[in-house]
């Protein structure tokens, strides 16, 4: 059965430093808690993915997410 939990976080914009190693800091103490290997950031307009401590992170425009 395929694993329906999923790992959200919400956020406008990643351009300041602390506001993105916060948010990516948020994004993994939660996946870990869940035991998932992935997790999104929902933004304004970001697009990327990067891998931090063996967990996938995804930034999504909130465009792309709700279509």
């Amino acid at each position: 059965m395929k694993n329906l939990l999923n790992v959200i976080q919400v956020c406008y914009q990643l351009d300041d430093p602390e506001t993105k190693k916060r948010e990516i800091k948020g994004l993994l103490q939660a996946c870990k808690n869940f035991g998932l290997k992935q997790g999104k950031i929902i933004t304004y307009d970001s697009y990327d993915c990067f891998q931090v401590d063996g967990i996938v992170c995804e930034l999504v425009p909130v465009i792309e997410f709700l279509n």
